[in-house]
């Protein structure tokens, strides 16, 4: 039994969009531009991840909110909620 040309447009049309189902999570676990922890301030990194379109929550981990993040440091970046992002941030205490 030959496969007649629907059927084969068929097949072809269900196997592209397993494959690309199967791609997708690997795609989007792949987070390379995430920039690395500490590498830069906090400022800086959260205009980084903002730019690549995440929602940030930042943690103040220690010190105080009211110092400028430029001044403060990032301890962790958890992207596992994408696009919402929790960036973990210290800061030195305000007046130090």
């Amino acid at each position: 039994m030959t496969p007649r040309p629907r059927n084969f447009a068929q097949l072809l049309f269900v196997a592209g969009t397993a494959a690309s189902v199967a791609v997708a999570p690997i795609a989007a676990a792949d987070q390379t531009n995430v920039p690395e922890v500490g590498s830069e301030s906090a400022n800086a990194t959260i205009q980084d991840l903002r730019a690549q379109g995440f929602n940030i929550s930042i943690n103040w981990v220690s010190g105080t909110p009211d110092v400028p993040l430029s001044a403060c440091q990032v301890t962790a970046i958890d992207t596992a909620a994408a696009p919402s992002t929790s960036v973990s941030v210290e800061c030195p205490e305000a007046g130090d």
